[in-house]
This record gives structure tokens, sequence and C-alpha cells, in this order.
């Protein structure tokens, strides 16, 4: 597993070309097929947007 983002308490885990989404106590909630750059990026922007 690959760790691609942290942002407060959001992980972003890569693992076998999907990303999934864990809060703090490590609950996957959700996750999207396939990954590429463009999708980590909206990712990104979502989640500092939330944060």
């Amino acid at each position: 597993m690959k760790l691609l983002r942290k942002r407060n308490c959001f992980e972003f885990i890569f693992f076998k070309n999907s990303i999934f989404v864990f809060f703090e106590s490590l609950i996957p909630l959700f996750s999207v097929l396939p990954v590429n750059k463009k999708s980590a990026f909206l990712f990104d922007l979502l989640f500092n947007f939330l944060n």
C-alpha cells in the first residue's frame, strides 16, 4: 500500500489501482476505479476544500 495524501483526518491509500479514502479509524469511506493523476488531483481538491 502507498500513502498518497494525508489531509487532517483523511488518508488516501493507493492499493491495486484503487484509491481508498480512510477516516481516522481507517474505515474505508469510498474507493474510485481506475486511478490516474486526474482523479487523484480531484481528490486532492475535494479534501482541501473540506478541510
